[in-house]
């Protein structure tokens, strides 16, 4: 598991595997209007719509052998979305949606096909607090495992 707070520019920020050969420029993805979560090309695997413009949501990046028992616990979650991705090399971080800061946090997985869920909670807090610049108030879990027959384990 790799957590803590990332860049969100222009209402997104991307998932990327730093170590797998870029397709043009990484920021130039944009979420599709309406979707939580679109995929990328090359290094960029997923684009997420942030539900403000600036600011540093939280996001939890987890890893998980195979697909959770469960959904994200107790607690209230607004939206989900679920995608199959390919992860090409395995290094993976988030970096935010113009500039393309890396998030300081990384997680190294085994490269393969792998199914995605991603919740978001905390949207509504973070659009009735335009006009501040916000640190976690909107808060994502990303979890990753294998698709069904596919046995990986997480290498950190």
């Amino acid at each position: 598991m790799a957590s803590g707070l990332v860049i969100a520019e222009n209402y997104s920020f991307s998932l990327v595997d730093i170590a797998a050969p870029s397709q043009g420029n990484p920021t130039d993805r944009q979420p599709v209007p309406g979707s939580l979560v679109t995929l990328g090309t090359g290094s960029v695997l997923a684009t997420f719509a942030s539900a403000v413009e600036t600011h540093e949501p939280y996001v939890d990046l987890e890893c998980w052998p195979a697909e959770p028992p469960y959904g994200p616990g107790d607690d209230p979650w607004e939206v989900n979305a679920r995608e199959t991705l390919v992860v090409p090399a395995g290094r993976l971080t988030v970096i935010s949606g113009v500039s393309g800061q890396e998030a300081a946090f990384k997680l190294t997985i085994p490269p393969g096909p792998y199914q995605m869920a991603v919740w978001c909670r905390g949207r509504a807090d973070a659009r009735a607090a335009r006009g501040s610049y916000l640190y976690g108030v909107e808060h994502w879990l990303v979890r990753l495992w294998p698709p069904t027959g596919h046995r990986t384990d997480p290498i950190s």
